[in-house]
């Protein structure tokens, strides 16, 4: 049995041992896989110029407390997302780890790299052979006059050790207010427009008191004095149930996840006392 294959089945039983859904299960998997194709890419002459950003960024480097199933970078130089899929290509490749498939979409907004994992059936979570788990990898092409503040972080799984450059957690929470306030979303034929995740990280960062870099909120169009206001309106439109509906596959406590729907805007409320203009 391939390594891989033998420490997916492992995390997979000690979960459904546990009660775990197997929707929360199959995000486990993908966060598993998730450390396999970080190593393949800042072990690669890549490292450099891909900057890891957005929930799986947070998940990995500070811990935050919920699951994150794509990874998401943007580029200070020129690399391709068919750059990108060579280079993890290559790394399955070497651990000899098949079964992979690799689709790529290319456009003006977003460069995506989907793997498809054909590995449901042999961890007991479908019945169907053809069944495969995706896992996406996005590249933000997008260019901008100025650069923001990144870091390293050194990120150590399993044989592998790379640094890891990400945007600092000022830089990060200005992103994320921006998605906040502008991003479009259709949580399949709900209805909800609302990403939980974003909100669920909102919190994270202001409960830390992490302060947005300004700079960022400039460059996109908002003033760090005012931005608040913003986020008030939008937040007083939220309702509970449409936050849990995206967030409920990310946590294993169904009963925590529950709760911290149903508190959201008091956590709101309590922590904004520190970005009041």
């Amino acid at each position: 049995m391939h390594p891989i294959i033998r420490k997916l089945k492992l995390a997979v039983k000690q979960n459904q041992d546990q009660g775990v859904s197997p929707l929360v299960i199959r995000v486990l998997v993908k966060e598993i896989l998730q450390d396999y194709i970080l190593a393949a890419i800042y072990g690669s002459s890549y490292a450099g110029n891909l900057i890891f950003y957005g929930g799986t960024a947070l998940r990995k480097i500070y811990d935050l407390d919920r699951m994150s199933e794509d990874l998401d970078f943007e580029t200070d130089g020129e690399v391709s997302i068919v750059e990108v899929k060579k280079v993890v290509e290559l790394f399955f490749k070497k651990q000899k780890f098949a079964g992979v498939e690799y689709k790529i979409q290319q456009g003006q907004i977003i460069n995506r790299l989907t793997l498809k994992f054909s590995i449901l059936q042999d961890l007991g979570l479908s019945a169907h052979q053809s069944e495969k788990l995706h896992l996406k990898i996005e590249i933000n092409p997008e260019k901008k006059d100025r650069i923001y503040q990144t870091e390293l972080f050194p990120f150590m799984k399993d044989q592998f050790s790379v640094m890891v450059k990400h945007y600092s957690l000022p830089v990060l929470m200005a992103g994320k207010i921006t998605a906040c306030l502008e991003r479009v979303f259709q949580k399949g034929n709900s209805g909800v427009t609302v990403k939980g995740r974003d909100y669920y990280d909102l919190i994270w960062y202001m409960k830390n008191k992490i302060q947005p870099s300004d700079e960022y909120l400039k460059d996109a169009g908002y003033d760090s004095k005012t931005v608040f206001t913003q986020l008030d309106e939008k937040i007083k439109q939220i309702k509970s149930k449409d936050l849990l509906l995206d967030l409920q596959p990310f946590f294993k406590s169904t009963k925590y996840i529950n709760s911290w729907c149903n508190n959201f805007h008091d956590f709101y409320q309590q922590f904004s006392k520190e970005y009041s203009s």
